[in-house]
């Protein structure tokens, strides 16, 4: 007999068979599992954040100049005629520096992340206040077992009006534009790459519309680049940025989508 496959529903959020705990749950879980932090190997993704297409450039002169320090010390105590132990002695000190930096760097780069998204988890105590106000809304991805009838959140994104959006006074109309802020995106690993998140966006974007939003606007972290690219795929353009790691140059990149310039 064949096992029947779980049935994946996007609905509004209803306090009657979810609690908003259950919701912050699911989103920090989510937050501190983004697949872009895997990437962060080191050292030379750190200095990719900050220093672009110049990172590996830096990284090679700064380990030649490092070896050539460490063999400056070592040759006024030991004399090394051979050359594979000179280059050892020398580059290896050196490459563990790099690593031992890179290291470093990863710790703040993920604790600056995880903070931010900790400071994010206040905004659930307001989803009633918030979310469901005139112009809010607060989507939720729910699969349901079919054999243990049990309701799951496999997903989430929010939306607020807000008063002034990211754009200021920089929008193109002669009045005060109406802003709809997106906000706590989040799709469980397991559900990953099955089109939810664009299904979560295009909800979102039709709800804008049918209030007469002028633009839609967003944060997310600069090294999310697949909710990035999920994003550009429907229009929203990178407009500021902000850093939230002098070291690496993590930053919060932020986002916009014009649906009305009249």
């Amino acid at each position: 007999m064949q096992t029947p496959e779980p049935l994946i529903e996007i609905v509004e959020y209803n306090k009657s068979y979810v609690t908003r705990d259950d919701v912050a749950k699911v989103f920090f879980e989510n937050y501190k599992d983004q697949p872009n932090l895997q990437t962060f190997k080191g050292l030379y993704i750190s200095f990719k954040f900050k220093h672009g297409n110049l990172a590996p450039i830096i990284l090679l002169f700064s380990t030649f100049v490092l070896s050539f320090v460490f063999y400056l010390i070592l040759s006024q105590f030991v004399v090394i005629q051979n050359l594979k132990t000179l280059i050892l002695l020398s580059l290896g000190p050196s490459l563990a520096l790099h690593w031992l930096f890179g290291r470093y760097a990863i710790h703040k780069s993920y604790t600056g992340y995880v903070n931010y998204g900790e400071g994010m988890l206040e905004r659930f105590v307001s989803i009633e206040e918030q979310h469901q106000k005139p112009g809010g809304n607060f989507w939720l991805v729910l699969v349901y077992d079919p054999i243990t009838k049990t309701k799951s959140i496999a997903g989430h994104l929010g939306m607020v009006a807000v008063d002034k959006g990211v754009l200021g006074d920089k929008f193109p109309i002669g009045r005060k534009p109406k802003v709809a802020h997106l906000e706590m995106m989040g799709i469980t690993a397991p559900y990953r790459k099955l089109g939810l998140g664009k299904k979560l966006v295009e909800r979102a974007i039709d709800f804008a519309k049918e209030n007469n939003f002028d633009y839609m606007d967003l944060s997310v972290m600069g090294v999310n680049i697949p909710a990035i690219n999920l994003y550009k795929k429907f229009g929203f353009k990178l407009v500021g940025a902000f850093e939230v790691s002098k070291l690496t140059g993590l930053t919060v990149d932020q986002m916009a989508l014009i649906l009305n310039e009249n």
